[in-house]
C-alpha cells in the first residue's frame, strides 16, 4: 500500500443498523437528531420505554458516528467516545461504522468537515421530499483520502488539539457569561449590598460598591427595591437605530452579516458580499445592542463586533438599541436575563411558532430598575472588560474552525504533512 490513497466513502465505513434490545433495561436515553449537536449529546435523560415514539429502533456503540440524514447543514452529529448500550436513537440518524482501513475518529473528521457538510447538503437539496435529506447510498461515492494508519494517528491529534481549543473557549466564556450574570443579579435583581447593609454583614461588597446602595428596601410596583430608585421604560435607557442600507447598491463591498442564522449557528456574524445580498438591512456599530423580534423563546441579543474592517449590517429581524451614556454591560445584561427573556416569550403575538415575534413597541416599553449614574459607571467598568475577553474568544473560535475547515482537505490528500 502507499502512503497515500483515494477511496469512497462506502470502501472506508458501513451504514450499520443494529436492533437494539429493550428487554435489557427498564429504562433507556433516547436519542433523537435534535439531541445531538457538533459532537455533543445534548442530554442523557432516562425515560419509561413507554413513552418512547416509534423511530426509536437503532442500538449504537463505543466509536460509532451519529450523523442524521436530516438537514446536514444543521450539523446534527456526534462521536460515540465510550460505551452507551442504554442509548436507543432514530432511524433518522446514520450509525456509521469505520473499517479496519481507517480509524474511527479519522473518518470523523473527514464527515464533520466544513466542506463536506455543505457537499451533503448540495445532495440532500437535489433530492425530492419534504425535506433536505440525504442516505447514505447518496453519499457512499464522496471520495475520502486515506494515508496509513499511522499518519491517520497524527492528523487525528492534531484536528483534537484544535478542538480541545474551541471547546476551552466555549467553557471559559460560558465561565465570563456566568461571572457577569451574578454581578448583574447581585446588584440589580437581588440588591445584596442594601440587605447586607440592612443586617450589618459586610462580607461580599467594598465599601466603595456599599456607599452606593441606601440602607432599606421599599415596596414598589410589587416588588422592594432600594429606597430612591425606580422603574422606567426600557426607552428611557436607549433610542432605536432607524439608518437602513440596500446592500446590493454597493457593487462587490463585503458586508458584515448580523441575522438569525448566523446567531443560531455560530453566535458570530458572516461575512458576505453585496451581490449575495438582496434585501434592505439596517446599518449598525460596535456600540449597539441586536435584539431579535422572532421568537423571543429562543432569546437571541447581541453585541456586534468591535475592530472590523467591514460596514456592520443586520437583518430586520433584530430591532438595533443604541445605549444612552455608560449603560451598553447593564441593558446587555438586563436583556439576557432569565425573566426578561420569560417576559418577552409571554408577548408574541402570531399564531404559528415559527413566526411569533414581539413588537417594537413593547420592546421599548419594558420596565427597567433606575439606579444611581455612579453605580451604572462602576458595572460597566467591572463588566466591560469581561465582554472585551468574550469578544477575543469568539474571535479565536472562528479563527480554529477555519483553520480546520481550510487544512483539513489539504492534511488528508497529502498536500500538506504533519510533522513529528
Amino acid at each position: 500500500m502507499n502512503d497515500f490513497e483515494i477511496k469512497s466513502i462506502k470502501d472506508v465505513c458501513d451504514n450499520v443498523s443494529r436492533s437494539f434490545d429493550f428487554s435489557k433495561y427498564e429504562k433507556v436515553v433516547f436519542v433523537n437528531t435534535g439531541d445531538v449537536l457538533e459532537g455533543k449529546f445534548l442530554h442523557q435523560n432516562l425515560v419509561d420505554q413507554d413513552n418512547l415514539p416509534g423511530q426509536a429502533k437503532k442500538a449504537i456503540e463505543k466509536n460509532d458516528i451519529l450523523f442524521s440524514e436530516i438537514r446536514p447543514i444543521n450539523k446534527r452529529f456526534t462521536f460515540v467516545n465510550e460505551d452507551s448500550d442504554n442509548f436507543v436513537v432514530s432511524t433518522k440518524f446514520m450509525v456509521i461504522k469505520s473499517k479496519k482501513c481507517v480509524l474511527p475518529k479519522y473518518l470523523y473528521h473527514f464527515l464533520k468537515n466544513g466542506q463536506n457538510i455543505k457537499k451533503f447538503q448540495l445532495e440532500a437539496e437535489a433530492r425530492s421530499g419534504t425535506f433536505p435529506q440525504i442516505t447514505f447510498e447518496s453519499i457512499e461515492y464522496f471520495p475520502i483520502g486515506v494515508p496509513l494508519l499511522k499518519i491517520q494517528e497524527k492528523i487525528v491529534s492534531f484536528l483534537d488539539d484544535i478542538e480541545d481549543k474551541i471547546d476551552k473557549n466555549h467553557k471559559s466564556i460560558q465561565n465570563l457569561e456566568r461571572v457577569s450574570n451574578e454581578l448583574y443579579n447581585s446588584l440589580f435583581s437581588d440588591f445584596l449590598p442594601t440587605i447586607e447593609k440592612k443586617q450589618q454583614n459586610n462580607i461580599n461588597f467594598n465599601s466603595k460598591i456599599l456607599d452606593l446602595f441606601p440602607n432599606e428596601l421599599i415596596d414598589i410596583e410589587n416588588k422592594q427595591i432600594p429606597k430612591g430608585w425606580e422603574f422606567k421604560k426600557l426607552s428611557n435607557f436607549c433610542s432605536e437605530n432607524k439608518k437602513k442600507i440596500n446592500p446590493s447598491l454597493f457593487n462587490n463591498e463585503d458586508f458584515e452579516v448580523y441575522d438569525i442564522g448566523s446567531f443560531d449557528s455560530e453566535n458570530f456574524p458572516s461575512v458576505l458580499n453585496a451581490n449575495k445580498l438582496k434585501s434592505q438591512k439596517s446599518l449598525i456599530s460596535e456600540n449597539m445592542i441586536l435584539i431579535s423580534k422572532l421568537n423571543p423563546e429562543t432569546p437571541r441579543i447581541w453585541c456586534p463586533l468591535s475592530k472590523s474592517k467591514h460596514r456592520k449590517i443586520s437583518s430586520t429581524e433584530f430591532i438595533s438599541l443604541i445605549p444612552k451614556d455608560n449603560y451598553k454591560y447593564f441593558l446587555l445584561c438586563y436583556l439576557k436575563s432569565s425573566r426578561i427573556n420569560k417576559k418577552l416569550a409571554s408577548m408574541v403575538t402570531g399564531t404559528s411558532k415559527s413566526h411569533q415575534r414581539v413588537r417594537r413597541d413593547d420592546i421599548f416599553d419594558l420596565k427597567i430598575i433606575s439606579p444611581p449614574k455612579k453605580l451604572l459607571e462602576f458595572f460597566n467598568s467591572e463588566i466591560e472588560p469581561i465582554h472585551q475577553s468574550i469578544e477575543l474568544k469568539l474571535k479565536e473560535i472562528q479563527i480554529l474552525k477555519k483553520l480546520n475547515y481550510m487544512i483539513l482537505p489539504k492534511i488528508m490528500t497529502g498536500e500538506f504533512k504533519i510533522k513529528d
